[in-house]
């Protein structure tokens, strides 16, 4: 994990921190002093129906909260979504306990102006080598050795590192668009679960070979970050950024029913691919069939 930030997800206790902060003090790009010894109650995934909580270490804190996951059709048909909104961080007190405290409206309109402030450059996703003064500010922040401005493999992987790893990075960008059916017990789902959800069982086991053959994909993985270094081809089953969403909300994450999904959020690319071989077989595969040609399928 990075030394700047302590990230917990899903966060397994109440987590009362302090904090003060200040321009000459806080790692992040803001402006005020925030009064001291501030109090934050941070919920478990138990007491929250959205379930994941980030929290940064003094002196700033982040307390991110995912918009609702919406109600999809677990069928291959599935019914048109609009794209999710960003959440909004929010400070949050646990209800209905005697012992939270909460802060007056003023120290809460200064902490919200710092989350604000620091939660936009460092916790949303960026699309793999997208260009722009947000990356240099970013890779300034990460410390990484080349800042160019470019989001590639390097900054990509300083970024989840920051975050807390791979899989907090899918619990914060992508798990909170799912459909509560997606997660297993509680977590995020495996590969294996998801080829369970969206392949007939007549074709699973060729789904499991097509993902090891083109990404190196294991059944018990949750998270793919394999992107193709030239063609950029992504995820379990690397998809082409080309194909995967071309404009006015085309596309084949548009035609699947994910708009607006990232080509490395696991459920959309599963779905995606499944979407592809039912309309139109395993044809989109070809260049690894000497690996997986003789798996027998549907």
């Amino acid at each position: 994990m990075h030394p700047r930030l302590a990230a917990v997800f899903p966060a397994v206790a109440l987590l009362v921190t302090s904090c003060t902060s200040s321009p000459s003090d806080s790692f992040f790009p803001v402006s005020g002093t925030l009064a001291n010894d501030t109090t934050v109650v941070a919920m478990s995934p138990e007491s929250i129906d959205s379930g994941w909580i980030v929290s940064v270490a003094a002196p700033a804190i982040i307390v991110a909260t995912p918009s609702p996951r919406p109600k999809a059709d677990m069928g291959h048909e599935r019914q048109s979504q609009p794209a999710p909104s960003p959440a909004t961080p929010k400070p949050i007190v646990a209800s209905g306990s005697e012992s939270a405290v909460s802060a007056d409206m003023q120290i809460e309109m200064e902490l919200q102006e710092i989350l604000d402030a620091a939660y936009e450059p460092v916790v949303i996703e960026y699309e793999f080598y997208s260009r722009g003064s947000d990356i240099i500010e970013l890779q300034q922040f990460l410390d990484v050795d080349m800042v160019d401005g470019i989001y590639g493999p390097q900054t990509r992987a300083a970024h989840i590192e920051f975050l807390g790893g791979p899989e907090a990075a899918v619990k914060l960008w992508y798990a909170p668009t799912w459909d509560e059916g997606m997660y297993v017990d509680g977590g995020l789902p495996t590969l294996n679960d998801l080829v369970n959800i969206f392949f007939f069982p007549e074709d699973r086991v060729w789904a499991l070979r097509v993902a090891m053959c083109e990404s190196s994909g294991q059944p018990t993985d949750a998270v793919s970050t394999a992107v193709h270094s030239s063609s950029g081809a992504s995820g379990w089953f690397q998809h082409l950024p080309k194909f995967w969403e071309t404009g006015n909300q085309e596309g084949r994450v548009w035609d699947a029913g994910f708009e607006g999904n990232s080509i490395l959020d696991p459920v959309a690319n599963v779905g995606t691919a499944a979407y592809l071989f039912y309309r139109d077989g395993d044809r989109h595969w070809n260049p690894s069939k000497s690996c997986w040609g003789g798996t027998p399928h549907g």
